[in-house]
């Protein structure tokens, strides 16, 4: 076994390797950057169906069909960021479903996250 150091407040270890026939400890290898993430849908192009778990019940994008969308994503609920931008879409929401669209907010954040976030500020769209 390698002998590893202890990083305090991390639960994996530093371990030592071979890195251009020399020791190292933590460096990382060299490598090359990806390439820049190509995306398949452009502004204004039908979206593909998908569905999950809402804070409102079950949702399905081709249950919105003949309806615009304005699906936006945001990284964690309730966070200043996240809540100022859901704060703004709710602040909008009559104006927009005015014009017969739809809000939908999406994030990695849990079900139960989302329903808190969407009570806490009376947010009227679905959080997926």
């Amino acid at each position: 076994m390698r002998d590893a150091r202890a990083i305090p407040g991390c639960a994996s270890p530093i371990l030592p390797y071979r890195f251009n026939g020399a020791a190292s400890a933590g460096a990382l290898p060299a490598t090359t950057m990806p390439k820049p993430l190509e995306l398949a849908l452009k502004e204004g192009d039908q979206a593909p169906d998908f569905s999950g778990a809402t804070s409102q019940g079950p949702f399905s994008l081709s249950a919105a069909r003949g309806r615009k969308v304005i699906l936006y994503f945001y990284p964690r609920d309730d966070t200043p960021g996240c809540t100022k931008e859901a704060c703004g879409f709710r602040d909008l929401h009559a104006e927009i479903a005015a014009k017969g669209a739809a809000v939908l907010g999406v994030s990695t954040d849990p079900v139960k996250s989302h329903g808190k976030f969407a009570e806490k500020f009376k947010l009227p769209f679905p959080l997926l």
